[in-house]
Order: C-alpha cells, then structure tokens, then sequence
C-alpha cells in the first residue's frame, strides 16, 4: 500500500512527527499502565473491567486525539508560509548587504581615482 503524498509530506515536519509521537506514546502509556494495574490486581488472567472503558475505546480516543488530515495540512501551510517569510526576509538582507557592498566599492574606488 502507498502512503497518500499528504502524510508523507507531513512527516517531513519536525513539529508534525512530535505530534503523532506524543500522541503514540499518550496512547501506549495508557494501555501499559491498564494492564499493569489489572495484572497486579490478578495474577491469573488480565480480564477487562466491566465499569471502566475498554482497552479498544482507549485506542480508539487516543487515535481520535491524533491529528486530522485537515489539521496536519493546515501545520504543513503554516510551517510553509513562515518558511516562504524567511525567505523573502533572507533575499531582502542579501540584497541590502550587496547595495552596501557595491556602495562601499563606489566610495574606495572614487578615492582611488
């Protein structure tokens, strides 16, 4: 199966992939602190609790706590945009400093002359 190019896209973001970590890790941190308590409250068989939510509505909350597709574009537009704002500033500084530059050169070589 191919990954869709918006996931792959997503996680070329540094913020994006901390995101599903975290979330990943919420998710097995709950599962493995549920089955660690049941498994010390009997040794035998690790039943599920009939007044607790079950293991599986665990998972599914913590994947719903996961990032959506439309949420992950709308990081990926933004991580985009501050990155094109670089940019624009970082052109801007170049040309400011080859302005001085060529400014520089025109006054030593008018006192050259």
């Amino acid at each position: 199966m191919a990954w869709p190019a918006w996931i792959i896209s997503a996680l070329a973001h540094p913020q994006v992939r901390r995101a599903g970590i975290e979330a990943a890790t919420k998710a097995g941190t709950m599962l493995a602190d549920r089955l660690a308590k049941r498994k010390s409250d009997t040794e035998n068989e690790i039943p599920p609790p009939l007044d607790e939510a079950s293991d599986a509505e665990l998972l599914r909350q913590a994947m719903a706590s996961l990032p959506t597709k439309q949420e992950l574009a709308e990081a990926i537009a933004e991580l985009d945009a501050q990155g094109e704002a670089r940019a624009r500033r970082l052109r801007g500084t170049i040309i400011l400093i080859a302005i001085g530059q060529f400014i520089a050169l025109a006054i030593v070589m008018a006192i050259l002359r």
